[in-house]
């Protein structure tokens, strides 16, 4: 099961009466997953788009919805299955190892989002990336163990 590192909508309106439609990325229901949806004091979701790691056989449905991105796109080989490889894969690639087109592309999804990605430069690991993106979400950089992946 290969892992990925998804930038998706929230959906659901929180409710969670009868009828439930809690606040969720979108990936939900198509593969494991991993979110980080921070919230407002009012408890409704701070942005529109969370960061999920999500882990499958089949990325089929996932890749049919332009609304999901991956954050390193086709970059990041989906034959990375544990969280000691992945990390080791983003440790050990920079930022300038992403073919021009593509690192324009990631810039943009970030950016788009609201992320500043001013402090990246060609030499930033792919995991400053994405420690960037928490950073961004959170308002701190959670550590290693806070971040895991079942399934």
């Amino acid at each position: 099961m290969g892992l990925r590192f998804m930038i998706c909508p929230v959906v659901g309106d929180g409710t969670n009466g009868v009828v439930r439609n809690p606040y969720r990325p979108k990936i939900d229901g198509l593969a494991p997953y991993s979110a980080v949806i921070p919230s407002n004091e009012d408890g409704t979701p701070k942005f529109t788009w969370c960061a999920c790691i999500a882990r499958s056989d089949d990325w089929s449905a996932v890749d049919a919805d332009a609304e999901m991105d991956r954050i390193f796109g086709i970059d990041l080989p989906d034959t990375i299955d544990t969280f000691a490889e992945v990390k080791a894969f983003l440790k050990s690639h920079t930022v300038g190892d992403i073919p021009a087109a593509r690192r324009q592309a990631m810039d943009l999804k970030l950016t788009s989002r609201g992320v500043d990605t001013s402090p990246l430069t060609l030499q930033s690991t792919w995991l400053q990336v994405l420690a960037l993106i928490f950073r961004h979400l959170l308002g701190y950089t959670p550590g290693e163990d806070d971040v895991r992946v079942n399934g």
